[in-house]
């Protein structure tokens, strides 16, 4: 779905009107309902890359929880690379999805796009 289609257009508009329905009292609803929406979408174009959705999230959840924690700004800098943990887990996806399709890796990524 690219963002000069109609489909595109038509699901944003949903979304959008969805998100301002929703009660400006309950703002964890409205963060509940983003991140809802945004796997969602992912998952409707690979469903097993919401794993690796899940990971990012939980690991920069949790990163940002001890760099809030901590006051000194010389363990706050080191717990601010905590997110990069992340990075193996994107390019090992990425060569297994190419891998498997037994094409080049332009391929794949037009594949993927």
């Amino acid at each position: 779905m690219t963002i000069n289609s109609f489909l595109f257009w038509l699901v944003f508009s949903f979304i959008f009107l969805l998100y301002w329905v929703i009660p400006s009292s309950k703002p964890l609803w409205k963060k509940c309902f983003l991140i809802l929406v945004s796997y969602l979408i992912y998952m409707s174009f690979f469903a097993w890359h919401v794993l690796v959705l899940m990971y990012v999230t939980v690991i920069t959840y949790w990163g940002a929880r001890i760099i809030e924690k901590k006051e000194k700004r010389r363990k706050a800098t080191i717990w601010a690379l905590f997110p990069l943990l992340s990075l193996p887990c994107f390019s090992s996806s990425t060569l297994i999805v190419c891998h498997s399709s037994r094409t080049s890796s332009v391929g794949c990524w037009h594949r993927m796009s």
